[in-house]
């Protein structure tokens, strides 16, 4: 009888030791990890890809975005940081780079190409970097690196129209107006530049300046025609002020 009790007092132990390791387990679980390449998944012919990234070492994206461009990236030792992108559907690989061009944006880098590589470094330093640069009517994508665009005014002056632009510029961007040869040079990401054109073009019209000139009248009295022409005119004028 005792051997028979003391295998059940020593089953007993065992059920308990095992409950609370259990429970330690359970307790302790790990958090899910996130692989370094994140997780991309190919669909048909490899050209939509899901990228899912969790508060990941802004290294960790920059390499994967390497390897799925192919892309040769030299990073400046300033860039550091976490990020999280949620992307719920499937985008293709261009439109992957241009997210990546907007994380970094949203950070305070920018990327510049040299050459075979591309530089990634803060955004501030990048307006003084050997940036690419444009002519009006280049035919280019919008995205977020960094361009020198050169904009030929036809009616307006360089000066006016960079006061209307500097409250819609980042701050660390650069504008120049060059009133002798009537341009004005921008060095700003390409998605904002592309938006500065649209308003340069609605503001470089050719001005409505007031004219004067001498009608010789034939049949018509003058006093009589200025008369009419001035109630014309009254009543224009407070058509337009409603």
């Amino acid at each position: 009888m005792s051997r028979i009790r003391h295998s059940i007092i020593s089953a007993l132990i065992c059920l308990v030791v095992s409950g609370v390791s259990l429970g330690y387990a359970q307790d302790q679980e790990l958090p899910r990890p996130l692989p370094e390449t994140g997780s991309a998944a190919p669909a048909q012919g490899g050209r939509f890809i899901t990228i899912d990234f969790d508060n990941v070492d802004i290294h960790l994206f920059i390499k994967y975005i390497s390897e799925l461009t192919g892309k040769n990236f030299v990073v400046d030792k300033v860039v550091q940081g976490n990020v999280t992108i949620i992307s719920p559907t499937k985008i293709s690989v261009d439109d992957a780079y241009r997210v990546f061009e907007s994380v970094l944006e949203v950070h305070g880098f920018t990327t510049v190409e040299a050459g075979s590589v591309i530089k990634i470094l803060p955004s501030a330093r990048a307006r003084s970097q050997n940036v690419e640069m444009l002519q009006a009517g280049a035919p280019s994508s919008p995205d977020d690196r960094v361009v020198t665009q050169l904009v030929q005014l036809k009616h307006s002056s360089p000066e006016e129209i960079q006061k209307v632009l500097t409250p819609l510029v980042s701050q660390t961007s650069v504008m120049i107006s060059h009133a002798p040869s009537g341009m004005l040079i921008i060095t700003e990401t390409l998605s904002n530049i592309q938006k500065l054109l649209r308003i340069i073009e609605t503001l470089d019209v050719e001005s409505r300046e007031d004219e004067v000139a001498v009608i010789s009248l034939q049949n018509a009295s003058s006093t009589s025609l200025a008369k009419i022409l001035a109630t014309i005119y009254q009543g224009t004028a407070a058509a337009a002020g409603r």
